[in-house]
């Protein structure tokens, strides 16, 4: 009433488990983190919070964002609310079946080939992937992290606009976060499309499409236009060899993750490597599919020196790099929000039951013998 409530205030949103947040549990909908519950907030969680949005539970998707539904976890897959024998899309897929559904008018998901825009699509709501960069990473399991984005869901497009207000902004912890001017993506959603340009790929879909599909891709058309939006045919090739390149990203990332964790299971100071290749338990045999087709580039690991030698191994990964923050290392990324164990206070190394000395990498798709060199150094220095 006297305006000064927050953007969010009092809006209800789910959260695509991938997405960290602090004492509740996140399982990136897989056995292997069954259990977790980290310790601090994603940085897009953060943002909800602190524009007073209200968490209404998290949201299933694939597992480790990653493959397509699967029904034999714990957790059964997000059902399309249209129409529960279609597919809902993903795999930020409950976040599009939840909005939908009505059970909140915003979510948070994430898409590195279409996670954000596909259940929009096949859910009827509306799904940005922003501009990479322009919002952080912070705390969200990677799948390839040099293109993987946090996006909103939503009913509007100017819900979606108002979501970006709150997220978009610079992190220091996000190596690929950009320093982009601030922009009023809220506002902006209220102007008229008139002379816009848009383009439509229309071999992207024609022949693939049942008759009330094709019907409603025309009538959408027809809207644009009479709004005075400017429609731009365009070949739709473009948009697969960047599918193809995408595809080519992941596994690039999957490979040297699976190589890190080779090197560093040879080396006497880690005690502990933990990644998809070492999970020896049920749900092993879905692991090692991943693995092959490109499960992302995560590795974790533990320190024989604990949380003195997790100080050391940071500082000098930074002086590696020449870096003054770790979030902006090349090749090796302490991974957001869990950065590393060893500077968590005591309270905090309770709750997680984790080790000091534990660390965990987002691998890069640089030349895998550069990244091991780097790591040897920095492990070396830390000894």
């Amino acid at each position: 009433r006297n305006g000064s409530a927050a953007a969010l205030a009092g809006i209800p949103y789910g959260l695509k488990d991938v997405i960290e947040t602090a004492g509740v549990l996140t399982t990136g909908q897989s056995k292997i983190l069954e259990h977790n519950i980290p310790p601090r907030d994603a940085q897009v969680e953060a943002c909800m919070k602190h524009a007073g949005a209200v968490l209404m539970g998290k949201l299933t998707t694939y597992e480790f964002a990653h493959g397509g539904p699967s029904w034999d976890l714990p957790w059964p897959p997000a059902r399309n609310p249209w129409n529960v024998n279609h597919h809902p899309g993903g795999s930020s897929s409950g976040s599009g079946s939840g909005v939908s559904a009505g059970l909140f008018p915003m979510a948070l998901g994430t898409d590195t080939g279409g996670s954000v825009r596909n259940p929009a699509s096949c859910c009827g709501i509306v799904g940005l992937k922003p501009t990479y960069g322009l919002v952080s990473r912070c705390g969200i399991f990677p799948l390839a992290f040099s293109l993987d984005t946090a996006g909103p869901l939503a009913w509007t497009v100017e819900d979606c606009a108002l979501m970006l207000d709150v997220l978009a902004g610079h992190d220091p912890n996000d190596q690929a976060s950009a320093r982009a001017p601030k922009v009023a993506y809220g506002a902006a959603a209220r102007r008229s499309i008139k002379g816009m340009r848009i383009a439509l790929a229309r071999t992207w879909y024609e022949g693939g499409l049942s008759a009330d599909m094709a019907k409603g891709m025309d009538e959408s058309v027809r809207v644009l236009r009479d709004l005075g939006a400017a429609i731009a045919p365009m070949n739709a090739f473009l948009f697969l060899q960047g599918l193809e390149t995408l595809a080519l990203r992941m596994r690039a990332h999957s490979d040297n993750a699976l190589a890190v964790a080779k090197f560093l299971s040879g080396r006497k100071d880690v005690t502990n490597v933990i990644h998809p290749s070492t999970h020896k338990g049920e749900g092993a045999a879905r692991t090692a599919k991943y693995m092959k087709n490109g499960m992302g580039g995560l590795c974790g690991f533990e320190l024989a020196g604990g949380a003195e030698a997790g100080r050391k191994f940071i500082n000098a990964l930074k002086m590696v790099y020449h870096v003054a923050n770790i979030g902006d290392a090349r090749s090796l990324a302490i991974h957001p929000a869990s950065t590393t164990h060893s500077q968590l206070t005591a309270e905090e190394q309770a709750q997680t039951g984790v080790t000091p000395g534990y660390v965990r990498l987002s691998v890069g798709i640089e030349h895998i013998d550069d990244i091991v060199a780097d790591l040897s150094q920095a492990l070396d220095a830390a000894a």
